[in-house]
């Protein structure tokens, strides 16, 4: 290898070039003033180095067109939710390099890019303060284009957003595209505050059977300023067509917490509730209604309890379906009590909403009273109501007893009827009636009346002895009188028989007459033993004498011997029983002669 020595500070090329049997290869390209290659020797493929202090080719230069500055974006307009941009152009200035004379280059376009990003409301920061302040990855393009105006949409009222401009050079070849771009620096502009959005609707998060606990979740946009009030409505049940209500809400809750326990409220009702917001600039929309049923209960008692007596033993119980307590009606139980002083018997368990009572007593009060059951249990009993059936007339007495008689008289007793038909007795009548054919005596064969009272007791007189008599006995209320007793026979004490009738003679001598007399009507209650004759001869009523006894088998048949013939003769007859004897019999007339018997 051959070469040239180096002196110190000498500067030196160094070229290689590839070498083959047809010759070297061209130079490569210089690098920091040294350039590469292989020498050209056939036979020895050697590498040969020269050095020259001088490049053998220069490199071009870069044209970077330059820019003017970036001005921050000035603020057009601005609502709620949107903001009109403008900024200045950015302007080409020049290049880098200054090109030969007589060359012309294309110009350069700019593409503006416009960043945001939401910063602290209520800090009022610019300049530096405000760069230092953004979050370099927070910058959000909003727009990106030639134009130099926009209008950035999306917004939120009440809130600070800053915005810078970022310039893009759009460059066409030979120019170089520079490395960085003209950027602004950022400014910051705010939306005007604004009432918040309606709030989510209400939800539930207690219930109870008169009392439902509400929450809500502030407004997911607060219009750019602090809530500090929430106004909660509730619908009542019925409210909707108070006039002093909006569409049926009530206020029932104005505060900051948003938390509200309603109490008070109905059993198994629905109530309606919504929410509005407050901020310093005024009051949110309502939010959507809400819809919320409190814990079911027991019903309340039936009101308009009626009871109406349909006749004697029957009374129709009605009563009006009561509120439910939020849970269907599926039974009602009606009680009665027979008396004021008894306990309540149940009569009743049905869904109708009235009942009638049977095989009640005629002029008794009741009682009744009616409960209503839902699924949640029994509730309270209804007011208790007193109805009184009909009075009607008494049913009959006992059939009467004997306490005594006599003769002519008999006293009986008898017990009042066991059901009084609802009226208290005032009144009894006894009625007599002979049975015994001697009975019929002075009386027709049909009830008579021996006795009207208040008394169980009386004494029937002017009864002939030993006769019997059929008795009967009613009693009276308010509504009437009742039905007779059962019949029942009475006897009055035995008596001396009625007397026989005259005597009559049926055959006659001169010394003999036989007689005959018919039995006594009534034997006095008790059989004849036995016949007494009696005769007189002498007109004297008291000389008559006892001239023949034979006993009541023998007939009412009699010989009267040794007689005086001619003499007229009187005859009497007694009848003999355990009493005694009877009256006299009318006086006979007979003569002891062939002569004829005539009764006096």
């Amino acid at each position: 290898m051959a070469g040239t020595a180096l002196e110190n500070g000498d500067s030196a090329a160094l070229c290689v070039s590839a070498l083959n049997d047809l010759g070297s290869s061209h130079v490569n390209k210089q690098k920091n003033g040294i350039r590469k290659g292989f020498l050209v020797n056939p036979k020895t493929s050697i590498m040969d180095v020269q050095m020259s202090g001088e490049s053998e080719q220069e490199t071009p230069p870069e044209y970077v067109p330059t820019f003017s500055p970036a001005s921050p974006p000035s603020l057009v307009a601005v609502d709620t939710t949107s903001m009109n941009l403008q900024w200045k152009a950015v302007t080409q200035t020049g290049l880098s390099v200054s090109p030969p004379a007589g060359t012309d280059f294309p110009p350069c376009s700019i593409a503006y890019i416009l960043q945001m990003q939401q910063v602290e409301t209520r800090s009022t920061a610019t300049g530096a303060e405000l760069a230092e302040m953004c979050k370099p990855d927070k910058w959000t393009e909003v727009y990106k284009g030639t134009i130099l105006i926009t209008q950035v949409h999306g917004l939120r009222p009440g809130r600070r957003y800053a915005f810078r401009l970022v310039c893009s050079p759009i460059v066409l070849p030979p120019l170089t595209t520079p490395t960085s771009q003209p950027t602004s620096q950022p400014v910051a502009f705010a939306t005007p505050a604004t009432v918040p959005v309606a709030p989510q609707p209400v939800t539930l998060s207690g219930r109870g059977r008169t009392n439902l606990t509400f929450k809500w979740k502030e407004p997911e946009d607060t219009g750019g300023r602090d809530i500090f009030e929430y106004h909660l409505q509730m619908a009542y049940p019925g409210n909707s067509q108070d006039p002093e209500s909006d569409q049926g809400f009530m206020p029932v809750y104005e505060g900051e917490e948003k938390r509200y326990k309603a109490a008070r409220l109905l059993p198994g009702n629905e109530y309606k509730a919504r929410v509005k917001a407050v901020n310093i600039i005024g009051e949110s929309p309502w939010s959507q209604e809400s819809s919320f049923m409190t814990q079911a209960t027991v019903p309340s008692p039936p009101e308009f309890l009626t009871c109406t007596a349909n006749g004697a033993d029957t009374v129709l119980v009605t009563w009006q379906a009561p509120p439910d307590g939020g849970a269907p009606i599926h039974a009602y139980q009606v009680h009665r009590g027979d008396n004021m002083d008894q306990d309540f018997q149940p009569i009743y368990n049905g869904s109708d909403c009235q009942y009638q009572a049977t095989g009640l007593h005629s002029g008794h009060q009741y009682r009744f009273r009616v409960l209503a059951e839902n699924e949640e249990g029994k509730g309270n009993w209804s007011d208790t109501v007193i109805a009184q059936t009909a009075a009607v007339p008494p049913g009959s007495p006992s059939a009467p007893t004997v306490l005594g008689s006599n003769r002519t008289s008999v006293s009986i007793r008898w017990d009042a009827p066991e059901a009084d038909g609802g009226s208290a007795v005032t009144s009894y009548e006894v009625e007599l009636r002979p049975k015994s054919k001697a009975g019929l005596a002075g009386m027709t064969d049909e009830w008579l009346t021996v006795y009207q009272g208040e008394a169980t007791a009386c004494t029937m007189g002017c009864l002939y002895a030993g006769c019997v008599y059929r008795v009967r006995i009613r009693a009276q209320n308010a509504s009437g009188w009742g039905q007779y007793s059962i019949p029942c026979d009475v006897k009055a004490a035995a008596g001396v028989p009625h007397p026989p009738t005259a005597p009559k003679a049926v055959g006659q001598s001169a010394v003999a007459i036989e007689l005959a007399w018919g039995a006594p009507q009534h034997d006095g209650g008790s059989d004849i033993i036995s016949y007494r004759l009696e005769m007189s001869s002498d007109s004297s009523a008291s000389d008559f004498r006892t001239v023949q006894t034979q006993a009541a088998a023998a007939g009412c048949r009699a010989d009267v011997l040794a007689l005086t013939p001619g003499t007229q003769y009187r005859f009497q007859v007694y009848a003999v029983n355990s009493q005694g004897a009877s009256p006299a019999s009318s006086t006979g007339q007979c003569h002891s002669i062939a002569v004829s018997c005539s009764s006096a």
